[in-house]
C-alpha cells in the first residue's frame, strides 16, 4: 500500500506522509500460512471482484497498473509460484477480462444446468 499511494501521490504532486496515517494494528507479518478471504463485501460495497478493479478508476491509474502487471507476467518467481500452485495466470485487457468472465459464466451455467445443479 505504501508503493501505491507514494505513486498515486507522487503523480498527482503531494507527499503522502502528510495526508495518510498507518495503523500497526492493520499490519500483519510478512510470512502468513494461509490467506483467506470472503470478496463479497468489497463487490457489493465498491463493485470490486478479483477479475475487475473498482469502477471509476483514473485512465492513469489503470495505465499504471497494466504497466506493473506486464512486468510480473514476465517476473520468473511469479512464473515459478503460479506454477507450483497450479495456477494458469493471465494479464489482459478490460475488455478481454470482461470476454473471459462471460465465457467462464455462460460455460459454468450450461454445466450446471446440464448436472441439475440449481437451486
Amino acid at each position: 500500500m505504501k508503493e501505491f499511494a507514494t505513486t498515486a501521490f507522487t503523480h498527482a504532486g503531494l507527499e503522502w506522509e502528510k495526508y495518510v496515517e498507518i495503523d500497526e494494528k492493520y499490519e500483519r507479518p510478512t510470512e502468513v500460512d494461509a490467506l483467506i478471504g470472503d470478496p463479497s463485501k468489497a463487490k457489493q460495497v465498491m463493485g470490486w471482484s478479483g477479475l475487475y478493479g473498482p469502477p471509476g478508476l483514473p485512465p492513469e491509474v489503470v495505465n499504471k497498473w497494466v504497466e506493473v502487471l506486464k512486468k510480473v507476467a514476465q517476473d520468473p518467481e511469479w512464473i515459478k509460484g503460479n506454477a507450483t500452485v497450479g495456477a494458469i495466470p493471465a494479464i489482459r485487457s478490460p475488455a478481454d477480462t470482461e470476454k473471459f468472465a462471460r465465457e467462464q459464466y455462460d460455460l459454468y451455467e450450461k454445466l450446471g444446468a446440464a448436472l441439475n445443479l440449481r437451486k
